[in-house]
């Protein structure tokens, strides 16, 4: 009898061929801009521990006594019964840090981008979509159900308001790129990103507002 799965084998040992197979390297210790991986000490450069949160003492005693107080997890997904007085706190509190009506946590910026797109997004709607995006606004784009256009990375002249054709004159364009080139100089969040490119994409809603000079990222 033959091996439904076989075929896996193969996969994996082109993916190896092809240096494409990941082993994920194993952290000892603290995630510190020097730690331990594999066994070996390295200047960390892959973090998303950018201020130290994740090992500062006080962060480190709060955690601890959160845990001791709540346990340790919510036990249950935050749309059935996971969502705690403590959340509640947290996003209140960044509301009123950004000067905005509510905030939404997310346990990552994978789960924040393809939840934002596919929330503000539905299938009457474009996305002009860069072919370098990460593939959590890829994942974002595809849930929302909308239509959904490609273009070549940086390509300023394939940059354009879509054709009176498009299903809709309501149009996005969810894309790193253009925050990266609208905030030289800064440090900028993918949230930050986000909420701009939502702003452009709240304005693109009437469509006499539309322009493609609205969209284009500046220095493409």
């Amino acid at each position: 009898m033959s091996d439904a799965l076989a075929y896996l084998a193969d996969e994996l040992a082109e993916l190896r061929e092809q240096k494409l197979f990941r082993y994920p390297k194993v952290l000892t210790g603290q995630q510190q801009a020097r730690a331990v991986f594999n066994g070996r000490e390295v200047i960390n450069l892959s973090s998303n521990n950018y201020l130290g949160l994740a090992t500062h003492p006080r962060m480190i005693a709060a955690a601890a006594g959160a845990a001791q107080e709540f346990g340790a997890g919510s036990g249950a997904v935050r749309t059935i019964a996971g969502t705690m007085d403590i959340h509640v706190e947290l996003e209140k509190k960044i509301a009123a840090f950004k000067h905005t009506e509510a905030a939404l946590v997310f346990q990552s910026g994978f789960t924040a981008n393809a939840g934002t797109v596919a929330a503000v997004l539905g299938k009457d709607d474009m996305i002009i979509s860069d072919e370098l995006n990460h593939a959590s606004i890829i994942d974002g784009c595809r849930l929302s159900r909308a239509t959904i256009k490609v273009f070549p990375h940086g390509d300023r002249r394939s940059f354009v308001r879509p054709k009176s054709t498009a299903p809709s004159p309501w149009w996005t364009m969810p894309t790193p790129a253009a925050c990266s080139a609208a905030t030289v100089g800064e440090r900028s969040t993918t949230s930050t990103c986000m909420a701009r490119l939502i702003s452009r994409w709240a304005r693109c809603r009437r469509p006499s507002a539309c322009s493609a000079d609205t969209w284009r990222a500046p220095g493409l």
